[in-house]
């Protein structure tokens, strides 16, 4: 019982780590879209993963702050939100960039 208890604790802070990501994702690919066009592939990933996560995170603070009533009661603090956030969107701007760069490649794009 206390490993099904485990797991079930598990899968909805993972859930609401995903559902957190979702809320900054529309900030974060807005400015990507923003750096890709101004500065190029390379510079709009390293700006994507840190002011990116940063400006979303603040987005997020400032017009929704009442959700966060939500993850507190799973025992989630903003900090760790934070991190998660962070940490989702080095990997899914990794792997998106890098099709990106391999897409421009096939094409003979340079971005």
């Amino acid at each position: 019982m206390w490993l099904y208890d485990q797991t079930l604790i598990y899968n909805m802070r993972a859930r609401a780590y995903w559902r957190f990501y979702r809320e900054l994702l529309p900030v974060i690919a807005g400015f990507t879209m923003i750096n890709i066009a101004l500065f190029g592939l390379m510079w709009s990933y390293v700006l994507c993963v840190t002011l990116g996560t940063l400006l979303g995170y603040l987005g997020f603070v400032y017009f929704k702050s009442d959700q966060f009533y939500f993850y507190h009661n799973l025992g989630l603090t903003k900090w760790r939100l934070f991190e998660m956030s962070f940490t989702i969107n080095g990997i899914v701007a990794l792997v998106v960039l890098s099709c990106l760069k391999l897409l421009s490649s096939l094409l003979f794009v340079n971005i």
